[in-house]
């Protein structure tokens, strides 16, 4: 696999992720709970108090962490893996700290 195709591999991989996940604010509930606030409109919403929580285990640092890392992160993060791998089919771009972030995605070795 060319570095090019790695990073479209790790954008398409965030998209995939991030459309099957809730895409809405998730923030630490500072309990260690990460909770995603449904807008009014949502069906849950009467039903769970204006949030789920989507992660229970107590640690206050992982929920702060995956609340940083919600679904709207995906879609910026996603374009910049793209505009690098054209970049790089272009002219020669160091790709070595953006084929760190899309080997991580993909699963592979940093």
């Amino acid at each position: 696999m060319t570095p090019a195709e790695e990073l479209r591999a790790a954008a398409a991989k965030l998209r995939e992720k991030a459309k099957a996940a809730r895409p809405f604010p998730w923030r630490s509930a500072g309990t260690g709970d990460v909770v995603v606030d449904l807008p009014p409109s949502h069906p849950d919403y009467a039903t769970s108090k204006d949030c789920v929580t989507v992660l229970a285990d107590g640690n206050i640092d992982d929920a702060e962490w995956v609340a940083l890392m919600h679904p709207g992160l995906a879609e910026p993060l996603a374009a910049l893996l793209e505009y690098l791998a054209s970049q790089s089919e272009r002219w020669p771009v160091n790709l070595t700290a953006a084929l760190g972030v899309a080997r991580v995605i993909n699963g592979g070795a940093q």
